[in-house]
């Protein structure tokens, strides 16, 4: 497993314990230490050990976006903050993500898969998707490739990944959200249901069949569906 070198800028040291407690529970982060003052993790930016840094804007002296305008080796970044009116400025520097205090657990790993994402994409002449995932079901994690994943299903607040191996890996999740970051051979055909294309045995006029499970082809779904598929 590819691991990602991090590090924490924060000068408040609760909130810094707290970046390194969700850290330390993502299997691919490796924490490399936390820091109160920005100067004080410059030469381990600098030796080029850092992949990924968690940035507090609200800095005293020297905020944390001209820190990192000023860095010469600038690793990816996620930013933090208590307001969220400097989102969209983040973002102007290139940004990963941005994440508004209190950090959630989940709303962290979300930006750490973008990040894992980012790292781990082969260089080709498009940016793919990695071809794995990490899915956090209770207190386990769950590494599965994109392709083994034959469709999901949202279940209320939940969205339930049917794996080809019979596994069904329930997440806490927005079933738009996980449509965003997933390979181009997955698409919605329903509010409640996104497939694996590679994975189609049968389709009919109002449901495709995947792994003997038929599933329903919604008409508000289904041009794009055609579009994709070039049917």
């Amino acid at each position: 497993m590819n691991r990602l070198a991090c590090i924490a800028v924060e000068d408040e040291l609760h909130a810094l314990e707290l970046l390194r407690h969700h850290a330390e529970q993502v299997p691919y982060l490796e924490w490399l230490g936390g820091f109160q003052k920005p100067m004080d993790a410059l030469n381990i930016i600098n030796e080029g050990k850092v992949q990924l840094l968690f940035l507090d804007i609200n800095l005293p002296k020297l905020d944390g976006m001209s820190f990192y305008r000023s860095l010469t080796n600038k690793p990816h970044v996620i930013f933090t903050t208590a307001y969220a009116e400097y989102a969209v400025e983040g973002f102007e520097v290139e940004a990963l993500d941005y994440l508004v205090k209190p950090i959630l657990l989940e709303r962290f790993v979300k930006a750490c898969n973008k990040a894992y994402r980012e790292t781990t994409t082969l260089p080709t002449s498009k940016t793919m998707p990695t071809e794995t995932v990490y899915l956090k079901s209770g207190t386990k994690w769950h590494q599965v490739n994109w392709n083994n994943i034959l469709y999901l299903e949202k279940d209320e607040n939940y969205v339930i990944f049917n794996v080809a191996d019979k596994r069904k890996i329930l997440t806490r999740q927005n079933l738009s959200d996980v449509e965003n970051s997933m390979p181009s051979y997955f698409c919605r055909i329903h509010k409640s249901f996104i497939i694996n294309l590679n994975k189609i045995e049968i389709i009919e006029r109002d449901r495709i069949t995947i792994a003997e499970r038929k599933i329903p082809l919604a008409e508000s779904y289904k041009n794009s569906f055609m579009q994709t598929t070039k049917r």
